[in-house]
């Protein structure tokens, strides 16, 4: 089996928010995002911010209004609360 080599080094906490800082997300409870962040990394994240950025052939990170943390997080738990509703609902009873 073929080794994998990842070229992005792993962010710390701190690191993640600086990022999201840099890229433009507003923090309003910097430790729920700690909280947060601890057990969903920025790489998981990252897919729900694209939501929020302006689209082009590439990757922008370019957001397309002020967007807090939080409001991401909420997006995550829509996602993951309706995601578990349709699952129920397509599973075989």
């Amino acid at each position: 089996m073929k080794k994998i080599s990842y070229q992005k080094k792993a962010l710390s906490v701190s690191e993640q928010i600086d990022l999201l800082r840099s890229r433009g997300i507003k923090f309003s409870d910097v430790e729920t995002a700690k909280k947060f962040l601890k057990y969903n990394n920025y790489y998981f994240i990252s897919g729900y911010i694209y939501y929020f950025e302006k689209k082009g052939e590439k990757r922008t990170h370019i957001l397309n209004r002020p967007v807090d943390f939080s409001e991401i997080i909420d997006l995550i738990k829509f996602d993951n609360l309706l995601r578990l509703h349709f699952f129920k609902e397509i599973s075989i009873k």
